[in-house]
């Protein structure tokens, strides 16, 4: 049986494997960790992005926070508050951490990502977008980023064709915003409008270096 299949009958509770995560335990080995002085970031840096991988954030709520509040200078952990809170519909709470965070950690590689889509999810979709334009110009973001991107950009909506005029039209404004060329160019290609998508590759043959671009690029190569 493959690693993916174990992993996912532990998820599914099969009674002949043990859940890889255990939030009550884990809570109470954490205060105790605390406690003693002896609560090593590595560790709980290694849990967490398990609880992240088995999409299980919204069941840790307390040891999120305990995790942000023991160690304030940890990018990760402040951002999983962000996204928590997020998920937990305290939209107000959730802005003001990404944007503390953002503050204090601009480098941090998700940050941009995590707070576009917190923004989104507040119902204030110009931030969001322009923080997911920002992330995408630092390197590649996540399917369910994209999809949101081109959702709120209009392209997976009822009138894509209107959505990718405008969109042109912002590109052409815009010269200085190479991530607007990257969404036109996936939008392109998600339209079938592979002609137009190869004229976009002749006049701005970098597009081609983004990592998130080889699998549109290929798809129409290949039409």
């Amino acid at each position: 049986m493959s690693p993916a299949a174990l992993l996912l009958l532990s998820v599914l509770g099969a009674p002949y494997f043990t859940r890889p995560v255990d939030p009550v335990a884990d809570l109470t080995q954490l205060k105790a960790e605390v406690a003693r002085g002896v609560a090593r970031a590595e560790a709980w840096h290694a849990r967490l992005e398990l609880y992240l991988e088995l999409g299980e954030l919204d069941t840790i709520p307390e040891l999120v926070e305990l995790l942000a509040s023991t160690f304030p200078e940890h990018a990760a952990f402040r951002e999983a508050r962000l996204m928590f809170l997020s998920l937990a519909d305290r939209h107000e709470e959730a802005l003001a951490v990404g944007e503390a965070l953002l503050r204090d950690h601009p480098e941090h590689p998700t940050i941009r990502a995590n707070l576009g889509r917190a923004y989104l999810a507040a119902g204030q979709p110009a931030r969001g977008v322009n923080l997911l334009l920002a992330a995408l110009s630092q390197g590649p973001i996540r399917t369910e980023e994209w999809d949101l991107l081109l959702e709120n950009l209009g392209i997976r909506g009822p009138n894509p064709q209107a959505a990718l005029t405008t969109l042109e039209g912002k590109v052409a404004a815009h010269p200085e915003l190479p991530s607007l060329r990257y969404v036109l160019m996936v939008a392109l290609v998600r339209l079938g409008e592979y002609p137009r998508a190869r004229g976009l590759l002749e006049r701005y043959p970098e597009l081609a270096a983004h990592p998130d671009l080889q699998v549109f690029l290929h798809s129409g190569a290949r039409n």
